[in-house]
């Protein structure tokens, strides 16, 4: 490994724990410019994220080192019934993969999704990001743990 990839992963492990990753997603869904983009308030967020239900799931994360999609939908799960009407299903892991596809690939599909729902998807999508990251330094035996793809800085491409 190139010494400038190693410095930079070493400076981007993460230390495995509630509080790290509590205020981590945190950060990602307090952004003024994210939140003035979706239409969504700062006091909304911070409904979710202080409820106990939703810091209990995240311990259990932390505690199994679990990061799967079906856990994330699970943390968020009084979002998607406050702001949607809706409970997990079955089909809510599709529904995010269709929206994330569509996302991506908006000329093959025509899918549409009513505001809230999109606004819950772009919120579930910013906190698995953060799952995703965290589970690169878990040491969970997941392959996204064992493999981890850590990218070259700006800097390392010019080099």
């Amino acid at each position: 490994m190139p010494q400038g990839v190693a410095a930079e992963w070493r400076a981007a492990m993460r230390i495995l724990s509630f509080n790290n990753i509590y205020k981590d997603i945190n950060k990602k869904l307090l952004s003024s410019k994210w939140l003035k983009a979706i239409d969504f308030s700062k006091e909304n967020i911070l409904k979710y994220t202080e409820d106990d239900y939703y810091k209990n799931i995240l311990r259990t994360i932390v505690n199994l080192k679990d990061f799967s999609p079906n856990i994330c939908l699970t943390l968020c799960k009084k979002i998607l019934n406050d702001l949607c009407d809706l409970d997990i299903s079955p089909d809510s892991i599709k529904d995010i993969y269709k929206y994330t596809l569509n996302k991506s690939f908006k000329e093959t599909s025509s899918l549409n999704f009513s505001s809230n729902l999109e606004t819950f998807h772009e919120i579930y999508l910013r906190i698995f990001k953060v799952l995703c990251e965290y589970e690169k330094f878990s040491n969970n035996n997941s392959f996204q743990s064992k493999y981890p793809l850590i990218f070259l800085s700006t800097d390392e491409k010019k080099t």
